[in-house]
C-alpha cells in the first residue's frame, strides 16, 4: 500500500463518519420530536385546566408533611400577581410580607364553607299558621307516662323477685 492511499482512505473515512453522525442526528432528532408530541398528548388526556385570578382564595399543597403519601393542603391564601400562565404568586393571611411563587399544579381553588345556623322557634303552632313561611316547630307539650301501667303488663314481674320490682 501506498502512503498516500492511506492518508485517502482515512480522509475518506473521516467523511463517512460525519456524514453517519449527521444522518443519526436528523433521526433522533425527528424521534425526539415525535415523542415529545405523544407524551405531551399522554399528559393533557387527564389534566384540569385551572385557571386563577388576581384576589382568588385557594390552598397550597404542603411539601413538609410527615408522610409521604400523605396530601396535606395549607390554606387559605390570596393570589397576588399572575407570573405566568402556570404561575402565581400567593401570600397568606399570616405571612404579609412572605409571598411565594407555586405552580398551578400545587393549586386548588377555596371554597367558603357556608354557615350552619340553627334554629328553633318556642311559640305556639296556631301562631305559627298565620304566617307564610313553614317552619318546622317542636311541641311544647309534654308526654306524660304512668311507669305503674307499664311496669303492670310487662313480663317482667314474672321473672324478677320483690326486692328487685320495689328498688325501681
Amino acid at each position: 500500500m501506498n502512503p498516500e492511499d492511506e492518508g485517502n482512505n482515512v480522509v475518506e473515512y473521516v467523511f463517512q463518519l460525519k456524514n453517519r453522525l449527521k444522518r443519526c442526528k436528523g433521526l433522533a432528532l425527528d424521534k425526539m420530536l415525535e415523542m415529545q408530541t405523544k407524551r405531551k398528548v399522554w399528559y393533557d388526556r387527564k389534566t384540569i385546566k385551572r385557571e386563577f385570578s388576581k384576589g382568588d382564595l385557594v390552598l397550597v399543597v404542603s411539601t413538609n408533611k410527615p408522610n409521604k403519601l400523605a396530601v396535606e393542603w395549607k390554606g387559605p391564601g390570596k393570589i397576588e400577581k399572575k407570573l405566568s400562565e402556570t404561575n402565581n404568586v400567593v401570600s397568606f393571611e399570616g405571612k404579609k410580607d412572605h409571598n411565594q411563587v407555586y405552580h398551578v399544579n400545587m393549586l386548588k381553588p377555596y371554597h367558603k364553607q357556608s354557615e350552619l345556623v340553627n334554629l328553633m322557634i318556642t311559640e305556639d303552632k296556631s301562631d305559627m299558621e298565620d304566617m307564610d313561611e313553614n317552619f318546622p316547630a317542636i311541641d311544647s307539650k309534654k308526654t306524660l307516662f304512668n311507669f305503674d301501667e307499664i311496669n303492670e303488663g310487662s313480663s317482667l314481674n314474672d321473672k324478677l323477685n320483690e326486692q328487685q320490682i320495689t328498688c325501681c
